[in-house]
């Protein structure tokens, strides 16, 4: 019986370690509710919560957009392969890539487009 528990409390722990070894290690991976986005388009988004969700996990970007047929210029739900630098994500998309600029702050992310004073700006809370 004690060898039994000492398995799964060690089990637990292995598990446990992993996972935050993982997110220190990708400060970006988790699911990600897009908050505003901000850029000069003609219709500009009005979101819910829940609205656009990207989940990112190493290297992977999962997008569930509930509003693309409102908002057809936002990024369209589907699978996205994505590469990771210092402060700098490229979103691989059909067509060229995608490149931004980010910060990240406790539970904020913030995405900033690089073409320009003009560029789109996008917010996002941890979910």
């Amino acid at each position: 019986m004690k060898k039994a528990l000492l398995f799964l409390v060690l089990t637990f722990y292995m598990f446990s370690c992993s996972d935050n070894e993982d997110n220190a290690m990708n400060p970006l991976n988790g699911n990600w509710n897009m908050k505003s986005y901000t850029a000069t388009v003609p219709n500009p988004p009005v979101l819910e919560n829940g609205d656009i969700i990207w989940k990112i996990n190493n290297g992977n970007l999962t997008v569930d957009n509930n509003v693309e047929d409102e908002y057809p210029y936002m990024l369209q739900s589907g699978f996205y392969p994505i590469e990771q630098g210092e402060q700098k994500i490229t979103i691989s998309i059909a067509g060229g890539d995608s490149e931004w600029n980010y910060t990240r702050n406790d539970n904020e992310l913030i995405l900033s487009g690089n073409s320009g004073p003009n560029a789109p700006i996008i917010r996002f809370k941890k979910r």
